[in-house]
């Protein structure tokens, strides 16, 4: 009976995933990742699902996994779809690669790269935990979490560039207890 449940379970996760790829591929501004371009969509309440590693859960930076968490709790709280994925399934890994968070969107945000613009976009992936999540190397090289080359994404309420950056970075700043 475990076995049926995890079946499933690995089942959802990539069907979801597959629709994320196939959504990046026909129209890139409706899909996004990273933490920051998320938490900025979550806000904008453009998100329809939310993709997310339970590795990021298990981070041992405590202000990391307790941003990973709010952020599972504002998506979960809003009624948004949620699919928290197995780490150590192929499609948990794939999403790994992808920074460990994504989002499908409602509507298109193709403006959502200049509310993220000059934030690094990895910089909550903590020195600890290089080459888990986004293929980091040792020498920290990755670009994984940057923004460049990575679907666009904005919305009709992000209209206020600087001041959506600003609100991001409060957000982090109150999840990370400093301001």
């Amino acid at each position: 009976m475990n076995q049926k449940i995890i079946d499933l379970s690995c089942a959802q996760e990539t069907q979801v995933l597959d629709r994320f790829h196939e959504m990046l591929a026909v129209c890139e501004d409706k899909v996004t990742y990273g933490p920051k371009s998320v938490e900025i969509a979550l806000r904008e309440m453009a998100v329809e699902t939310l993709l997310v590693s339970d590795k990021l859960f298990r981070a041992h930076d405590i202000e990391k996994r307790k941003y990973y968490v709010k952020m599972h709790d504002t998506a979960t709280r809003n009624g948004l779809k949620v699919v928290v994925f197995g780490s150590m399934s192929a499609a948990g890994q794939r999403l790994n690669d992808l920074t460990g968070v994504a989002a499908i969107l409602r509507f298109e945000m193709p403006t959502l790269d200049d509310l993220v613009e000059g934030e690094d976009e990895g910089d909550l992936d903590s020195e600890e935990d290089e080459g888990e999540i986004g293929g980091s190397t040792a020498g920290g090289d990755s670009d994984a979490g940057s923004t460049q080359g990575k679907p666009r994404a904005g919305g009709p309420a992000a209209t206020g560039g600087a001041a959506a950056a600003e609100d991001s970075s409060q957000f982090v700043s109150s999840v990370a207890g400093t301001r």
